[in-house]
């Protein structure tokens, strides 16, 4: 269900992508390359060498999403969260990679895209509980370098795995 939900969401995005820009293409002249930066930041994030990863970020770079939540964060920011998730989880295992090149030429949507999604499996290091978490990130490429990281994790998966539980709220007469 979640799977589902993830992906009638991305393939939304997408979809807004194409309808409210005058062009939007696959086929585009740094398409390739593009997979394979990103191909090669998934590498280094599997790898959990947070060095590596960082390098493909300008130093402008906007990372937003993370978790469901509704921040902004720089590359600083995002390379501490990762060092954080790096020291909590193991290094993870990706599967159902799969990564589409996106060209716009108006718009919010204006410019260069590599659309990707996945699932990342870990464990918990403290407890060795199991994790999985369907992840759709999106990146805004200029000048070869990630300009804005837009992500969107399944974080009630992480919170089941980290001890947190769900109830009902109480009914009230």
């Amino acid at each position: 269900m979640k799977d589902k939900l993830i992906l009638t969401l991305s393939l939304f995005f997408c979809s807004y992508l194409i309808s409210t820009a005058q062009s939007v293409t696959m086929d585009f002249d740094n398409a390739a390359s593009l997979v394979s930066k990103t191909e090669a930041m998934l590498e280094a994030y599997s790898k959990a060498d947070m060095d590596e990863l960082m390098s493909y970020f300008a130093d402008d770079a906007v990372i937003t999403g993370i978790s469901g939540a509704n921040i902004e964060l720089t590359k600083s920011e995002y390379k501490e969260q990762m060092d954080f998730a790096n020291d909590t989880y193991t290094n993870p295992t990706l599967s159902n990679v799969a990564i589409l090149p996106v060209k716009s030429d108006s718009g919010f949507t204006k410019g260069e895209w590599t659309a990707t999604w996945l699932l990342i499996k870990q464990t918990v290091k403290k407890t060795g509980t199991p994790l999985e978490m369907p992840n759709h990130f999106i990146l805004l490429w200029e000048g070869g370098k990630v300009k804005t990281l837009v992500s969107y994790v399944d974080v009630l998966n992480i919170g089941k795995a980290l001890g947190y539980t769900i109830a009902a709220p109480s009914a009230s007469n």
